[in-house]
């Protein structure tokens, strides 16, 4: 009898368009998803490509996108483009994030309680930042509006993270192909975060994802509000209609969006094996026809 490995990156014969099934899989000479995602981030942003979805990777569009579809934003306290005119923190709420609307990762992010930086572990004053971001490269040449925001209570059974556990979404429209789950507990012992790599059905990946990212093997617990993040994801995936990570929280008021994130790590650092299955599901200019 013939053999057919159970993980084929490769079909063994011809197949009819009508009976291939919705799951794509790379094919030698097919385009990586690393580089996909560097071609788009050459024509959106280099070659000032218009693509309508482009706008929503700055957070404030991103989160008024969302907020029109009626689902969940964190609450605004405060934006502008201005930072001598930044709130004093005491007409603030005692915890709060502040963040630039463009960036990556949790660079020139402060979750602030009481005056005191989760991420950092350092007490900030209004002015402390203001003199980081006035003496970071990136914030000086970009001059991105500023934003504070809520500071997101994680769901109760997960009160002991402190930060509510970011899920991030890599979908083809509305089809959720991979989930990157990521509690972060400091910017100082990074060793402390943790990061799962998941299945749509919520079982781990198996694959290493990102060559230099340690990934957690401990046991993950889906979220009380899996139902509702599942719907949401899947309702702004269908909107947007292209690839897209969706990034959502896990809170005590359930299934709160985070942020949009077109060209994640700038395309680098994917496993080979995650990069072909990534780039499997990628169809037409954008990912999605």
């Amino acid at each position: 009898e013939g053999y057919i490995p159970q993980h084929m990156s490769q079909r063994p014969f011809a197949v009819d368009e009508s009976q291939k099934s919705t799951h794509y899989e790379w094919i030698e000479g097919m385009p990586l998803f690393s580089e996909r995602i560097q071609s788009r981030h050459a024509r959106w942003w280099s070659g000032q490509q218009d693509v309508w979805q482009k706008a929503l990777s700055a957070k404030l569009s991103g989160r008024a996108y969302v907020e029109g579809l009626g689902l969940k934003v964190p609450e605004l306290y405060w934006s502008g483009s201005d930072i001598e005119e930044l709130p004093e923190f005491s007409t603030l709420p005692s915890k709060f994030v502040l963040k630039p609307e463009e960036g990556w990762s949790s660079k020139n992010v402060y979750c602030m309680v009481e005056g005191s930086d989760l991420l950092t572990h350092q007490t900030l004053s209004r002015d402390d930042i203001m003199e980081h971001l006035k003496s970071d490269d990136f914030y000086v040449q970009k001059k991105p509006e500023i934003m504070i925001e809520e500071l997101l209570t994680p769901e109760n059974k997960s009160a002991d993270d402190v930060l509510p556990r970011d899920y991030k979404f890599y979908c083809f429209g509305e089809k959720i192909v991979l989930i990157h789950v990521a509690l972060r507990r400091s910017e100082i012992n990074k060793e402390l975060n943790e990061h799962h790599y998941l299945k749509p059905n919520f079982v781990p990946l198996g694959e290493k994802v990102m060559k230099h990212r340690k990934q957690s093997e401990t046991p993950l617990e889906r979220p009380d509000c899996w139902v509702e993040m599942i719907e949401a994801v899947r309702t702004i995936g269908k909107a947007v209609g292209i690839y897209m990570r969706i990034d959502m929280f896990a809170t005590n008021r359930g299934a709160v969006f985070g942020e949009f994130t077109p060209t994640p790590h700038g395309g680098k650092g994917y496993s080979d094996v995650v990069d072909k299955y990534l780039a499997g599901f990628w169809h037409g200019e954008e990912g999605v026809e």
